[in-house]
Formats: structure tokens, C-alpha cells, sequence
């Protein structure tokens, strides 16, 4: 299995607009929009965050078919990143991989990410990329309309793994 990330060329964009992605169950995407499930909302979404400077988007190809999509986006110091992993390409490690590749790319730290408690899988798939819990919250969860508890990860320790091999700190290990 070969995974990789990809820009959002015209191609590439109408791929993942048709893909299904709007079709997530909302117990897996929590914290996806209330209108998620509208086209022409999901069209208004993405050409914004395609405009916005501070939003990085990549396409996951995996065996040159489009798997998913991973982002970041936010101010310095409080940068998120968000991942998104076709039904048929969970539990292959396609979303581990895509994430450590997604960290050489966007190399602000410290980096956070939010996960529903009740998605173990993605908060595995966080912790073994180097992200540890830092709270607990509780919010509420748009597309399920109910709240949720939720942990907040950060990525304070986390450390780079160059394609040379050669390890490079992000940030000093904690004392």
C-alpha cells in the first residue's frame, strides 16, 4: 500500500467532492458541520478553505485513489489539524501514515487536534504520531446534535522523523 499526499488540483477536488465524504456517518465525524450532508454547502465550505491562506489541505491517495482528506489550519500556537478517512481505508493504517506525512509538511508547533471520546481508533492513530491528551472537554457535536465528550490532544513533545531518517525535535522534550 502506497500513501501519499496530494495538493487539491481541479481534478483531484471534483474526485474528493463527489467521493462521499459528505456522506459520514455523524457518530465518526463529530465535529462535522450541522449541513454536512448539503452539496452546495459543502461546495461554499471548501472554496473558502481553499481560499484561506492559513488552511493547509492535502488530498490522501493511497494506490493513486483518493482515501481521504487531512488539513490544519489556525493561527500560530493554536494550530489544528483535522483528517478525514474513506469508510473502506479505516483500520489499514492509512490514516497513521497519512498523518505523519501531513506532519512534515506542516511543521507548526504545537499542533492539536480534537477527538470524540467514543472514536478510539483516531485517538490511537493520534497518540502513536506522537500526540498525548492534554484535557477532557465536553461540547457539543454539531452533526450529532448532542454533546459530546471530547479530548484535546496536543503534540508538545512531538518530534519529527525527516525522510532522511535523522530525528529532529519539534519542540524541547518536556522536563
Amino acid at each position: 500500500m502506497s500513501c501519499t499526499l496530494r495538493g487539491y488540483g481541479t481534478r483531484i477536488y471534483r474526485c474528493c467532492s463527489s467521493s462521499g465524504r459528505i456522506q459520514s456517518p455523524p457518530q465518526v465525524a463529530a465535529f462535522t458541520p450541522p449541513d454536512h450532508m448539503d452539496r452546495d454547502a459543502f461546495e461554499r465550505r471548501w472554496s473558502r478553505l481553499r481560499a484561506d491562506a492559513t488552511v493547509l489541505n492535502r488530498v490522501i491517495v493511497v494506490d493513486e485513489a483518493v482515501a481521504g482528506t487531512i488539513g490544519s489550519c489556525g493561527e500560530a500556537g493554536e494550530r489544528q489539524v483535522t483528517y478525514w478517512i474513506g469508510r473502506s481505508y479505516r483500520g489499514r493504517g492509512v490514516a497513521t501514515d497519512a498523518l505523519n506525512a501531513f506532519l512534515a509538511v506542516d511543521r507548526s508547533r504545537p499542533l492539536y487536534a480534537h477527538v470524540a471520546s467514543d472514536t478510539a481508533a483516531s485517538r490511537r492513530v493520534l497518540e502513536k504520531c506522537g500526540f498525548r491528551v492534554i484535557a477532557t472537554e465536553q461540547g457539543f457535536a454539531e452533526a450529532r446534535s448532542a454533546e459530546s465528550r471530547n479530548w484535546c490532544c496536543g503534540s508538545t513533545s512531538l518530534r519529527l522523523r525527516p525522510s532522511s531518517g535523522e530525528e529532529l525535535s519539534a519542540l524541547p522534550p518536556r522536563a
